[in-house]
């Protein structure tokens, strides 16, 4: 399946999130959103970006962003690995792939293996902090993650699909989308996002 470009409609899915909720992409129109497509929930490279992410939901939203998040693991293990704190905007269980399937999210143990090359000395940190803890690797091993930015109409602004199992969107590209969102008058002295993941892992 060829990539999604930007100009390209988004696919839309429907799913139950890990609280329950239906989620459905169409019903997000008329809204800018971030989609992430994490490897399982146990990856150490997705749980450096994911807790990034969560320490900034609420600046998002405020800013007019909306966050769908998806793993390639079961919704029970899901919910036993994460923390409430954890759990602010929808999580999508897709174990089957099937939602990566139809954003051609892809595979690599070629990118696994650059990943842990690359970025061993801040993995094994991380591994032994407090911001870890160690689960079970209930999804594919080479799938490599990917993002989309989708504007208020349905269509992919960016399109990023990682190079590597450690490499998401920069945050300095979800920033730039978040400036052109025309915010309300009393929105205006909002927070910035943070920049600077926690304990210093910096991928």
């Amino acid at each position: 399946m060829n990539k999604l470009q930007p100009g390209d409609i988004a696919p839309d899915f429907a799913a139950i999130d890990v609280n329950g909720n239906t989620i459905r992409l169409n019903d997000y129109k008329g809204s800018r959103v971030l989609i992430t497509f994490y490897r399982f929930v146990a990856c150490p490279f997705c749980s450096i970006h994911f807790s990034l992410m969560s320490q900034n939901i609420k600046n998002y939203e405020k800013r007019g962003l909306k966050i769908i998040s998806i793993f390639e693991s079961d919704a029970d293990y899901i919910r036993e690995y994460m923390t409430n704190r954890e759990k602010q905007s929808p999580i999508v269980a897709d174990p089957n792939a099937l939602i990566y399937t139809q954003y051609a999210v892809e595979k690599s143990m070629k990118g696994v293996m650059k990943s842990m090359f690359r970025k061993l000395p801040v993995l094994i940190k991380f591994m032994f902090s407090s911001e870890y803890h160690f689960g079970k690797p209930d999804g594919s091993i080479s799938r490599i993650p990917a993002d989309f930015i989708i504007d208020e109409h349905g269509y992919i602004l960016d399109a990023h699909y990682g190079e590597d199992a450690s490499d998401n969107m920069p945050i300095s590209q979800v920033e730039k989308r978040l400036l052109d969102i025309k915010r309300p008058a009393n929105q205006h002295n909002l927070p910035k996002i943070k920049e600077r993941p926690p304990l210093d892992f910096v991928l």
